[in-house]
């Protein structure tokens, strides 16, 4: 199985972006177009407003170190991700402006991404 995306140009800077399917309480499936961060170490986030359309249920808070090293709790919510064509059950961070698939979520896979404007990414189980 293969998870593929490109890269994409924001605001003059590239970002790695794959499609990720979700389903949650509201009983609709989300298909979001996802950030691939190696930077973060979790599993993924969502913003709150992906959270609340989603209805997704509130499992407790969790603490998480940011970029600039300040440490701060987030909201933790179970949402159920298509993953290489199975379901997966997960716990997310409620934080920021765009969906982040984290290195936690990646484990054990290979990452390829061709690091220019509307370059191939492959997401793949390793061999």
């Amino acid at each position: 199985m293969m998870l593929r995306g490109n890269v994409r140009r924001f605001g003059g800077a590239l970002y790695p972006v794959c499609v990720v399917h979700l389903f949650g309480d509201s009983g609709v499936p989300a298909r979001l177009e996802t950030v691939i961060d190696t930077g973060f170490s979790g599993l993924m986030t969502l913003p709150a407003t992906t959270i609340e359309q989603m209805r997704l249920p509130k499992v407790g808070e969790a603490r998480a170190f940011l970029a600039d090293g300040i440490e701060r709790e987030f909201g933790l919510y179970r949402v159920d991700v298509d993953w290489f064509g199975e379901s997966r059950p997960i716990e997310v961070l409620c934080m920021g402006r765009f969906p982040l698939l984290g290195m936690a979520m990646m484990e054990g896979l290979d990452l390829r991404v061709r690091v220019e404007d509307d370059g191939e990414i492959a997401l793949t189980d390793i061999v």
